[in-house]
């Protein structure tokens, strides 16, 4: 994906990504390279959706 800075890349595909994988019941790896924006959409949206999962969710951060 190529784009230059604040172009929506995040936006339009990226959050979109996660949201449809949390909503799915799959897991999830996520880089957070913009700190806390994408770990944040992942938690709140991992805390409404808690019904797609067979067994509790975890969420797990952790900063390098």
């Amino acid at each position: 994906m190529l784009g230059t800075p604040g172009s929506g890349k995040s936006y339009a595909v990226v959050n979109q990504y996660i949201k449809q994988q949390i909503e799915k019941g799959y897991s999830l790896y996520c880089y957070d390279f913009k700190y806390p924006d994408l770990s944040t959409i992942a938690y709140n949206h991992l805390l409404n959706n808690q019904g797609g999962y067979k067994k509790s969710a975890y969420f797990f951060c952790d900063k390098f």
